[in-house]
């Protein structure tokens, strides 16, 4: 997903969710809409990561995980803010320069006990 912020910024983010097919595209489709919600509602950035990781516990029957790389941009200064939710390391060229920005945090989960 990519979008414009209310604030001047520009979003830029993916998801990857667990297994294949339907429910993980239902999964990361889910993170990603749910993301750009609040962010664009005046949500900020942990919060907003937080609350989709409940949503997700919440509302899940079964056992399923959705990471999140997020780019935000700020289009006034030209700084970029990177966050990693589960994702596996990002690795950014600049000449000759390359710098691996990690995640220390788990996937977005939705598991459930029967």
């Amino acid at each position: 997903m990519q979008t414009k912020l209310d604030d001047g910024k520009y979003l830029i983010a993916i998801s990857d969710g667990m297994g294949s097919g339907k429910e993980a595209k239902k999964a990361s489709s889910s993170a990603v809409k749910m993301l750009n919600r609040m962010l664009s509602s005046g949500f900020d950035k942990d919060t907003s990561l937080e609350l989709i990781n409940s949503s997700m516990y919440i509302n899940s029957k079964e056992d399923s995980y959705a990471t999140l790389d997020i780019a935000i941009l700020d289009l006034y200064s030209g700084n970029m803010e990177f966050m990693k939710n589960g994702a596996c390391p990002t690795f950014i060229k600049n000449k000759k320069d390359v710098t691996v920005v990690k995640s220390i945090s788990l996937p977005a989960r939705n598991f459930r006990q029967s």
